[in-house]
């Protein structure tokens, strides 16, 4: 089945992984993309595949998306990619392939918002990563606004960290007030980054610096980041010994540990290394920081944590009872996390309910 495919329910669907006998029946289930927005208990659908383009055609596929006071999301549609924002008025166009950019040249989106992270949103101002073709600077990472005002908010050639930017190696845009948050990589190692149009760029961290919190461990990597207020709080491997994987949070200046591998948990027993830093569950509401992590030698082996004023307390874990009966079976460490105030919004697996995975919001 391809999704030009005409089905009982239309087409534009992805088929999902089948089912064979040996009688010549294939079984198999399909679905069609769409981004749905969750208000007061009514779900609200957005954008799917297939729909009208605000540039081109229609949408041929659907990349990423984010809300942060608003929602923001990456498509392609018939002439390339571009970022849409959701309007009471409807989805409408930020930028597109082929938009010109305050750097001479053109935007090319399509070579840029094919991974993650790629854009942020806060409000009704994005950020965004894109290459050039044509301009004074091969890529930047820009910031456009409600009224239509595009500026570059780095580049390669600009200082950071003593260095020179190299390129951003498609590594991570987010959003902290009205700056950017990024990653680089510089001449002689790479970093997380915080700057606004035309005014210098602010280190956050770079590989090499020492830990906070360790003992003698510095990073190796930086891996997923989250932004709230003028926080940003972001997972990272380290190198030396142990602890190998920690959390970390940056405001005003000071950086400090949330947690660290081998920590103490308030379920018990300690925590264990992120599996991969790159995916870690994390958010942040400003004051407070969210988690999802493994325990060894506690009374469940996964949770989803608080950090709020220099303490760690249990906001769910695996084996706590659902609203929906049955108990939490896993916290589906990697998916997505949000935080406002003290509550999460998290996805988990559930056992002996009346559904087997669900979406939940919860708060110590």
């Amino acid at each position: 089945m391809s999704d030009a495919d005409v089905t009982p329910f239309g087409t534009g669907l992805q088929s999902r992984e089948p089912s064979i006998n040996n009688a010549n029946v294939v079984a198999f289930g399909a679905v069609r993309p769409a981004i749905h927005e969750l208000s007061h208990g009514t779900a609200e659908r957005i954008l799917q595949k297939g729909d009208p383009s605000p540039v081109s055609g229609t949408i041929a596929s659907l990349l990423e998306h984010f809300f942060k006071g608003n929602l923001a999301i990456s498509a392609r549609d018939t002439a390339g990619v571009l970022i849409v924002r959701n309007t009471s008025g409807g989805l409408v166009k930020v930028v597109a392939d082929g938009d010109a950019t305050p750097l001479g040249g053109t935007m090319d989106l399509s070579s840029a918002l094919g991974g993650t992270n790629q854009f942020a949103i806060k409000g009704s101002t994005v950020f965004f990563h894109a290459f050039i073709s044509g301009g004074s600077a091969t890529e930047a990472i820009f910031r456009t606004k409600a009224k239509g005002t595009l500026d570059s908010v780095a580049k390669p050639g600009d200082a950071a960290g003593g260095d020179l930017i190299q390129d951003f190696n498609g590594a991570g845009v987010w959003a902290s007030g009205s700056k950017a948050v990024f990653k680089a990589r510089l001449s002689s190692t790479s970093g997380l980054f915080i700057a606004a149009p035309g005014k210098p760029v602010t280190t956050i961290a770079l590989i090499g610096d020492a830990a906070p919190g360790s003992v003698g461990e510095t990073f190796a990597s930086i891996g997923n980041v989250a932004t709230g207020g003028s926080s940003v709080v972001f997972a990272a491997d380290l190198q030396g010994g142990v602890p190998t994987t920690g959390l970390f949070a940056w405001k005003k200046g000071a950086l400090t540990k949330i947690v660290l591998e081998g920590d103490p948990t308030p379920v018990g027993g300690t925590f264990l290394p992120f599996a991969s830093t790159d995916v870690a569950a994390i958010a942040t509401s400003g004051a407070s920081a969210a988690f999802i992590a493994p325990v060894s030698g506690g009374s469940s082996g996964e949770g989803v944590f608080l950090f709020r004023k220099g303490t760690i307390s249990t906001i769910v874990k695996a084996g706590d009872a659902t609203p929906l009966g049955g108990t939490f079976e896993f916290l589906d460490i990697g998916s997505p996390l949000s935080l406002s105030g003290t509550t999460a919004v998290f996805e988990a697996d559930l056992t002996g309910a009346g559904a087997a995975l669900g979406l939940f919001n919860a708060k110590p």
